[in-house]
């Protein structure tokens, strides 16, 4: 799955199998993603849900979710 500079404000991913997914330069602000499963996503310069920067929070935005 990609959403390689995807504009996913809001989104509702609750529950998604999102392993393997490329969120690079994604913007996820207020996104949900309560038991989504997020095994080897790739984020990078993505915004995470809480606002913050991937790159800032160790290319990661787990624990900003």
């Amino acid at each position: 799955t990609v959403f390689v500079g995807a504009s996913a404000r809001f989104a509702n991913f609750g529950s998604a199998n999102l392993t393997g997914a490329n969120l690079s330069n994604a913007d996820l602000t207020g996104a949900n993603f309560t038991s989504a499963t997020l095994t080897s996503v790739t984020w990078a310069a993505t915004i995470c849900p809480d606002g913050t920067n991937s790159d800032s929070n160790g290319n990661t935005c787990i624990g900003h979710l």
